[in-house]
């Protein structure tokens, strides 16, 4: 957790800058973005049967152009 000590006189907003300054420094937010999208790796037998898929799909097609 990132956190920002009030030392002597600081205002909020130095208070702020500080706190979004040492977030960009350590690369938190980049990581927070990275983990919000992540997706899980498709197994080989969803991939195997996704390419099956597809191959039936665009044979389909090709029957219904050539007709």
């Amino acid at each position: 957790m990132a956190e920002v000590k009030n030392e002597g006189k600081s205002n909020i907003g130095a208070m702020l800058r500080k706190f979004q300054l040492y977030i960009k420094k350590s690369d938190i937010l980049n990581e927070a973005k990275k983990a919000q999208f992540h997706r899980k790796p498709v197994s080989k037998l969803q991939r195997r049967k996704s390419a099956l898929y597809r191959a039936k799909q665009s044979e389909k097609y090709r029957e219904k152009a050539v007709n």
